[in-house]
């Protein structure tokens, strides 16, 4: 029986900030040093919709940066003194975007959490984890922590 190639040597976590999201970095920090992988801590900011006719360009400017600011605090606190770490910020859907660049980076695991949610608050907000473990080019470990247990 061939057993599965898991050396994993660059992985892919996704935030978006919550709480849930900062328990799946700390998962995928645990296996990149654990396997000697690099990391990519990765966040999408969403582009912002109103109105056609209104000029959204200094909002998601602003949204940008405040990602930024979050990301480099995220970097900081989250993975200070680990060489292979890298952040990466994106714009656009982020089921899309993380999928995509899953590709282009040609990660071997893709680690993203998920807050659970299920009847109606998941068919009104949609799951972009499901969306990314039905289109990840790469194994795909969705982390479901227990917040405030």
């Amino acid at each position: 029986m061939n057993t599965p190639d898991v050396r994993w040597r660059r992985i892919l976590v996704t935030t978006d900030f919550s709480p849930a999201s900062l328990v799946a970095v700390r998962c995928a920090r645990a296996l990149a040093e654990e396997r000697g992988a690099e990391l990519t801590v990765m966040n999408v900011v969403e582009p912002f919709h109103v109105d056609w006719k209104m000029d959204t360009s200094e909002r998601q400017r602003d949204d940008r940066a405040e990602a930024g600011r979050a990301m480099a605090a995220l970097a900081a606190a989250e993975l200070g003194g680990m060489a292979s770490a890298r952040i990466e910020l994106r714009a656009g859907q982020p089921a899309e975007a993380i999928v995509e660049f899953a590709r282009v980076m040609q990660a071997e695991l893709l680690v993203i959490a998920t807050q659970g949610r299920t009847g109606l608050a998941r068919v009104m907000m949609g799951s972009v984890a499901e969306q990314v473990v039905r289109q990840a080019p790469c194994a795909v470990l969705v982390v479901r922590p227990k917040i405030g247990a």
